[in-house]
């Protein structure tokens, strides 16, 4: 039996475009890679570098969301050490920017009321247990993407103490 043998395939070849097409190929599967290490360690949702915390020690501390997504739920929750706030009354008050940037949705345990003045909201909590912690849980909507400021803390007449953190809002 004799097997027949196909003609000679002549191909033509560009070492230059097959050097090119093995870059944007490197390149692509580590952008890939990368945007995978990003998403896992927290960047586009939970994870250890989406959690923040913004802290006065012995006072005050927020942990909060360091990505949030445009007009997504989004949660606050805000510490006060016991003995913090003399009295019966605990008055915590948010930069008026910050909230014109975010829809307060919710505020767990309820102000009793809110005041306001040019440049802040402070919500006025009623103490049950003056001697206990006190924890908030603040519940917001980012109405505007980019970089947003926030300040926020408690409110003596001596200034009391305050704190600030950078959220990053993607649409």
């Amino acid at each position: 039996m004799e097997i027949s043998r196909a003609p000679d395939l002549q191909l033509e070849e560009d070492p230059a475009f097959q050097r090119r097409s093995w870059r944007v190929e490197r390149i692509g599967t580590w952008a890939f890679v990368a945007i995978l290490a990003a998403a896992a360690a927290g960047l586009l949702g939970s994870g250890p570098l989406s959690h923040g915390t913004a802290t006065v020690p012995g006072t005050l501390r927020v942990e909060f969301q360091r990505f949030a997504q445009y007009q997504s739920p989004d949660t606050l929750l805000i510490h006060v050490e016991p003995g913090v706030a003399p009295g019966r009354e605990l008055r915590l008050w948010f930069d008026r920017r910050y909230l014109e940037g975010a829809r307060l949705e919710t505020m767990v345990p309820p102000p009793v009321r809110v005041e306001t003045a040019a440049d802040r909201l402070t919500f006025v909590f009623a103490l049950t247990e003056p001697g206990v912690p006190f924890t908030a849980s603040v519940g917001l909507q980012p109405q505007r993407v980019g970089l947003i400021h926030a300040r926020l803390g408690l409110e003596p007449a001596d200034g009391g103490s305050r704190l600030a953190f950078r959220q990053v809002v993607y649409p």
